[in-house]
């Protein structure tokens, strides 16, 4: 998963380790809420004033855009398109939301 520039993490990283289990402030809860950002419809109605907070809190500059893409492992062809990776991502600003699966942007 790569996380750029939101509340979750301050800068670009890519985050290949498990969250599941860990010290208390290790990053489990921003893990899975970076998850739940890009999968789930929990924020789909995000006010400018949350998406202001998205944005910025925790980045420490004004930020015009940020992402969370999630990589699957498709090996096994669980998800049916024919690629090893499938790729999943959310990019959000202060007006909208666009999503992207394997880098084209869908609806």
């Amino acid at each position: 998963m790569k996380v750029r520039a939101t509340k979750w993490r301050d800068e670009q990283a890519n985050v290949e380790d498990e969250r599941e289990v860990g010290a208390n402030g290790s990053g489990k809860s921003n893990f899975f809420q970076a998850i739940r950002f890009v999968i789930s419809d929990l924020f789909q109605q995000l006010r400018t004033e949350d998406r202001h907070k998205l944005l910025h809190e925790g980045a420490g500059r004004q930020l015009l855009t940020a992402f969370v893409e999630i990589v699957f492992d498709n090996s096994e062809q669980r998800i049916p398109i024919a690629k090893e990776e499938v790729r999943l991502r959310r990019t959000i600003s202060l007006k909208r939301d666009e999503y992207f699966l394997d880098g084209r942007q869908i609806r």
